[in-house]
């Protein structure tokens, strides 16, 4: 799995629905330090467990055939026999309404559609929106 992102984890539960071996590569931060609290409590608990391996600050060079090719904190490291590689990799706004919209209607862009963010925030920010409205 290559992300480490509450998205990637979401997957990684289901892989493990299946009893599969899961190794999780993020690019950036640690795990946990991005995450809302519920699912650094429980899920990152349960994929501890599990005994899938974390990989955090790693960089992927290069993947050939099973091998991945990484590099960690500078140091090269491969993991090798990989059946299938899972890619969930970075957010971005997607709004094409908005400008076909703005002139015929009040429009109130929300949630990732604004920015990409955490829930959390996101929720807050459009209970009060809807409070305004």
């Amino acid at each position: 799995m290559i992300s480490g992102g509450l998205i990637g984890v979401d997957i990684v539960m289901a892989l493990f629905l299946s009893n599969n071996k899961v190794i999780l590569v993020k690019r950036k931060m640690t795990f946990r330090e991005d995450m809302e609290v519920i699912a650094k409590n429980l899920s990152l608990e349960l994929i501890e467990q599990r005994r899938a391996i974390f990989s955090d600050h790693t960089h992927i060079k290069k993947i050939e055939g099973k091998t991945a090719y990484v590099e960690r904190n500078g140091e090269q490291i491969t993991f090798e026999d990989i059946d299938v590689f899972v890619v969930s990799t970075g957010m971005e706004s997607f709004n094409p309404l908005e400008s076909k919209l703005r002139d015929k209607i009040p429009i109130h862009v929300i949630g990732d559609a604004k920015e990409v963010g955490k829930a959390k925030n996101e929720i807050e920010s459009e209970y009060k929106l809807t409070n305004r409205l």
